[in-house]
């Protein structure tokens, strides 16, 4: 048999709303719009805070100082969130709050409204989400550095996905290359910076340094050359290196432009051969 608590009474429900609102970890409030009082705060949601009382927090509220960055205009937010709510049942926002000690915290919070005997209310929610706030942040800054080091480096890096695909190629790489912004390479595969001549040995070189991925040095004693945008050819030496995330593998490479070395390496075998003629 199945229960419906739209038939028990009105003080059964507001019984067990209120028995779920004290064991929730959460911040849970009841305030009334227009006035904007708050009517109900449960016990953790003081706690949050660190507040003793309703009344503590609520002459907080009025000034929105519970927030480490307060609204300029308090009426102008209230507005805010009554409009969102109006025209999608629900106001959410990410803020940081600040509590009666001082100590700051991030938290999501979600507003609601609901009618009880023709006046409207909200319900206010908010959970704290400091440590995946701190999470995120960590991971931002993990990436920031990451695209810095990757960007600014002085020898050209591209990364490619298991097929051959391009994901990545730092400005360093895409100068040398002659494409202005990485979106002419991404999704295209690494043989396009590859003489067509010399694409279907390469191609079968890839598949094989998928199936067995080492980090490996080449190029050097080798003739390997790469294609600029504008057709013309350069001797390279590549280095390889890959890592796996999950089912995914991925390739990086370290491209090295020697067309000086190479010059200067026939400039001397050009000595060397005139010599040996003189003598």
């Amino acid at each position: 048999m199945q229960y419906s608590i739209a038939n028990t009474n009105k003080d059964f429900q507001t019984a067990l709303l209120l028995a779920i609102f004290e064991e929730s970890a959460d911040f849970f409030a009841v305030m009334e719009k227009e006035s904007r009082k708050i009517l109900y705060i449960n016990k953790h949601g003081l706690d949050l805070f660190g507040m003793e009382s309703v009344e503590q927090l609520a002459e907080k509220k009025k000034d929105y100082s519970i927030l480490k960055y307060p609204p300029a205009d308090v009426q102008l937010f209230y507005s805010e969130i009554d409009n969102e709510i109006k025209e999608k049942g629900v106001w959410q926002k990410e803020l940081e709050y600040i509590t009666g000690q001082g100590k700051t915290f991030w938290g999501i919070c979600r507003e609601t409204a609901f009618l009880n005997n023709g006046t409207e209310y909200y319900l206010m929610h908010i959970f704290n989400n400091s440590a995946n706030h701190q999470h995120e942040e960590k991971f931002k800054l993990q990436n920031d550095r990451f695209e810095a080091l990757f960007n600014h480096a002085s020898m050209s890096i591209l990364a490619t996905d298991s097929k051959g695909s391009i994901i990545m190629a730092n400005q360093h790489l895409l100068n040398q290359f002659g494409y202005e912004n990485d979106t002419e390479l991404k999704g295209q595969k690494v043989e396009i910076l590859i003489p067509s001549d010399l694409r279907k040995k390469h191609e079968a070189l890839r598949d094989h340094y998928n199936i067995d991925p080492k980090k490996r040095f080449m190029g050097y004693g080798l003739n390997l050359l790469a294609l600029r945008k504008d057709g013309s050819r350069f001797p390279v030496e590549i280095s390889l290196g890959y890592y796996k995330m999950e089912t995914e593998q991925f390739v990086f490479a370290f491209v090295n432009d020697i067309t000086k070395r190479v010059e200067y390496e026939n400039h001397i075998k050009q000595l060397n051969a005139e010599l040996e003629e003189k003598i």
